[in-house]
């Protein structure tokens, strides 16, 4: 489509220069030169026209022809996805009757191939069934003569054992045989009422034994409870003449423990220990006589007594006579006496 466009647009044109001049003689008369500037400005308006029918012409003409070719492009393409369609289908249809068509033989050939291993299989377990009940009966028949010999070994035992045993225990077999007769001869004949008096006689002195034990555990038991009793009215006796009844004041004496030990650099710390129920007022005084005692006791000699006695001690532990046991007392004995000789 044609059109007109007009542009406007303000120049600027500087100038300069120069006029030489000359005035008239006079007193001053003479000539000169004028210098001038400046800048001029002037308006200039284009109005530019553009012809684009040619050019539309020529775009409508190629517009035309690119939707004939558009629509040759669509029918090529619908036709070949047609075919191509047409095709996958004819290729897809075969591919599925050959897969199925392999599938349908392969599990054919294996069911053929199952089914003669099971008939085998089959027949094979029908044999070893028949071969199992042979074997069966053929084991009960086995059993049956074993279990026959060993009952007539093992009767013949018995009896032989039971001949040897009656032979060597002659006399008690004997005489139970006797006392059977006995009896039966008592129980059968006329006496059976001498048995039935000789019975009740039995069982009345029985019972008169039994009374006589229960009689004896009574006094025994009785004697015992007396001597408990003795013994706990002395026992009373003896604290009521040791207690004193008058309230009167003295001293009481507990038991108290004290230890002294040497730490490192030869520090000495001593302790008292006492019972909880009778604590002592000054326990410092206390550590100070209990010192003292012991103090006293070793300047009497009580470390000699200590060496003594430690010396019999390493040598009750160390009986051995290898070369452990020996190092071991001897630096144990040396350790003593250097701490002894500081």
């Amino acid at each position: 489509m044609s059109y007109t466009k007009s542009f406007s647009r303000r120049i600027s044109v500087p100038y300069s220069g120069s006029v030489s001049y000359t005035y008239p003689a006079s007193q001053s008369g003479g000539s000169g030169t004028a210098y001038y500037s400046g800048t001029a400005y002037e308006d200039v308006n284009v109005n530019v026209h553009v012809d684009t029918d040619p050019f539309d012409a020529s775009v409508v003409n190629t517009n035309g022809k690119v939707n004939t070719l558009t629509g040759a492009i669509t029918a090529t393409e619908a036709a070949e996805i047609a075919a191509i369609e047409a095709s996958s289908k004819k290729v897809a249809q075969t591919i599925v009757k050959g897969f199925f068509g392999l599938i349908r033989s392969d599990i054919s050939q294996q069911v053929m191939e199952l089914t003669k291993s099971i008939e085998s299989h089959l027949y094979h377990l029908k044999e070893m069934g028949k071969r199992c009940v042979d074997k069966q009966r053929q084991m009960e028949v086995d059993y049956n003569r074993l279990a026959n010999n060993y009952m007539k070994i093992f009767a013949d035992l018995n009896n032989e054992l039971d001949h040897r045993i009656h032979e060597l225990n002659r006399p008690v077999f004997d005489f139970r045989k006797d006392c059977v007769a006995q009896t039966d001869r008592m129980s059968s004949d006329d006496l059976i009422s001498t048995v039935t008096v000789s019975g009740s006689e039995e069982a009345a002195l029985l019972a008169q034994i039994q009374a006589s034990f229960v009689k004896k555990r009574a006094m025994d038991t009785i004697d015992t409870a007396n001597r408990f009793l003795s013994k706990q009215k002395a026992t009373a006796n003896t604290i009521d003449r040791s207690m004193i009844k008058d309230q009167t004041e003295g001293s009481r004496y507990i038991p108290v423990c004290f230890m002294e030990t040497v730490g490192e650099n030869r520090c000495i710390d001593r302790k008292v220990y006492q019972p909880d129920e009778g604590p002592v007022s000054d326990p410092k005084q206390l550590v100070d006589q209990l010192k003292e005692v012991v103090v006293g006791v070793n300047q009497n000699g009580n470390e000699e007594a200590v060496t003594r006695f430690f010396n019999q001690e390493v040598a009750a532990q160390f009986k051995g006579a290898d070369g452990h046991e020996s190092r071991v007392r001897n630096t144990i004995l040396k350790l003593y006496n250097i701490n002894a000789k500081k």
